[in-house]
């Protein structure tokens, strides 16, 4: 066992019904004795402990065995040792002070194990309003990941300019310096064997090459699941095929808009926009789906994912859309949302 099995990367965001009971600066996390992270703000709530420094990482507090206290001495802090396992103790060293205040609410914070019922207790995660709730704490972490892949990404995209424009300095003085063609070839082929070419300059989002290109990355994709794909793929896929030629979201977005064929953007009654295949026909997906009803009894959006090859999101965009045709009822209860097909309009018994 090790550190990645308990602790895991987030936002620094607290889910439905949790709340702040204890908050500590200037902590150090240990595995053991091997330092993990030298310093940062500990946050203890009533579900989990929040580490938050250069990143966040959190562990619930049902994976916890036992708690204690070690005093250290005066040239060591005191500590609130966490034990996991029979073989395994995290150490949380309190080097400004609050261990005694932190370890009391912890210990508390065990006894009334609030993550067993406070859930189910008023609802939460319960339907389209828990679905809706994880969704946008979903989108709030995938958000603080994206920021974060992009500062390093445009790092990653200024030194690669720099080596292309090393490359081309180098072809033009070739001849001077005395670089034979053979090396010049090896350097380029160096880099073009990363994924570096030259710029072409930034996308014009109206130019027909560039949605024809859109089109053909897009278009296998689209194919293997069902007819439809989420924007974040089709922007992860875009940008992929590129290389370093990379668009902006709203580039591919207003391409997307002016795209017809063979595939285009589509918005959903809620508003999540997708895109889909412009020979879709809406009125026999609806046919598929309440035939899978019928044949099934009843489909959660997982399982319609599943046999659909697509994302629960979709999913269950799919499934709303029968419901507002008048073609599916819902139930809701403690496990979940289901839809069965609408008896009532048929007059099936």
């Amino acid at each position: 066992m090790s550190f990645g099995e308990f602790w895991f990367g987030t936002a620094d965001v607290l889910l439905p019904m949790e709340r702040v009971i204890g908050v500590a600066e200037g902590v150090a996390l240990y595995e053991e004795k091997q330092i993990i992270f030298e310093k940062g703000q500990l946050k203890l709530t009533n579900q989990r402990l929040i580490f938050v420094g250069a990143q966040v990482y959190f562990m619930n507090l049902d994976r916890i065995l036992k708690v204690s206290f070690d005093a250290g001495s005066w040239t060591k802090s005191e500590k609130i040792l966490v034990a996991v396992s029979s073989d395994l103790t995290f150490r949380l060293s309190f080097r400004a002070g609050g261990c005694k205040e932190v370890l009391t609410k912890l210990e508390a914070a065990l006894r009334a194990k609030e993550w067993c019922y406070g859930v189910a207790r008023k609802g939460y995660g319960i339907g389209v309003g828990g679905i809706q709730k994880k969704l946008q704490m979903q989108a709030q972490q995938t958000e603080l990941h994206i920021s974060s892949a992009f500062e390093d990404l445009s790092n990653l995209m200024a030194s690669a300019k720099e080596m292309v424009e090393l490359s081309q300095r180098l072809m033009l003085k070739s001849k001077d310096k005395g670089l034979t063609d053979d090396e010049t070839a090896q350097f380029r082929s160096q880099l073009l064997s990363i994924g570096l070419q030259n710029s072409e300059g930034p996308a014009n989002p109206s130019d027909n090459q560039l949605q024809q290109e859109i089109g053909r990355v897009l278009l296998p994709a689209v194919e293997a699941s069902s007819g439809i794909i989420s924007l974040t793929e089709a922007y992860c896929r875009v940008n992929r095929a590129r290389g370093l030629k990379l668009l902006s979201p709203e580039d591919l977005l207003a391409a997307l808009e002016g795209m017809r064929h063979p595939v285009k953007l589509y918005t959903f009654a809620s508003g999540l926009r997708v895109v889909q295949l412009s020979s879709l026909d809406e009125v026999a997906w609806m046919d598929k789906i309440v035939s899978l009803l019928e044949e099934t009894g009843c489909l959660g959006a997982e399982q319609l994912a599943t046999r659909l090859k697509t994302s629960a999101v979709l999913a269950l965009e799919r499934l709303l859309q029968v419901e507002a045709d008048s073609r599916a009822c819902r139930d809701e209860s403690i496990n979940g949302l289901v839809f069965y097909p609408n008896k009532f309009l048929t007059g099936a018994s």
